[in-house]
């Protein structure tokens, strides 16, 4: 492989093969990856945490409805999330949300009959969000200019430059 003519990695500046498709050399491709993942997030987060809510407090109804709790907590817990599904507020605080992911999970890795399929429901929700956050790509000026960013500034930080 020929380096080519003055082409350069967008992030660091050393020289690239005239095969290489997006610009960016292999030894930035983590930074550039996590300054991917950073800008998504930066830009798209509120429509990530509205997709993961939609898909854990319907979940989590489902599985508890015929559940008698002992715990005065997840008697009030459970119909507080009931609560906020029946009436369409999907606001629901981190700390709610991970009760609810633990919860579930106790729930797939125990005897119980549904087990399995609220396992297998955990485990595709997982592989949809890898899939979601690995396959997007900036589609705007200020996406692609602020993850450029990013990775010029990650590459600087794990280089030591300033």
């Amino acid at each position: 492989m020929e380096y080519g003519e003055g082409r350069t990695c967008g992030i660091c500046n050393s020289p690239i093969t005239d095969d290489n498709p997006d610009g960016i050399g292999f030894q930035c491709r983590a930074v550039y990856a996590a300054a991917t993942k950073k800008t998504y997030f930066h830009f798209h987060g509120l429509d990530f945490w509205i997709m993961k809510v939609g898909f854990f407090l319907p979940l989590f109804v489902e599985t508890f409805h015929e559940v008698k709790f002992r715990s005065k907590f997840k008697k009030s817990f459970f119909a507080s999330m009931v609560e906020r599904f029946f009436s369409g507020d999907p606001r629901i605080s981190k700390k709610q949300l991970e009760i609810m992911k633990d919860q579930l999970s106790d729930r797939a890795e125990s005897s119980y009959e549904d087990a399995s399929e609220v396992e297998n429901k955990l485990r595709g929700f997982g592989e949809h969000c890898k899939s979601v956050i690995g396959n997007w790509r900036p589609g705007t000026k200020e996406e692609l200019e602020y993850r450029n960013a990013l990775a010029k500034a990650g590459y600087n930080k794990t280089k030591g430059v300033n």
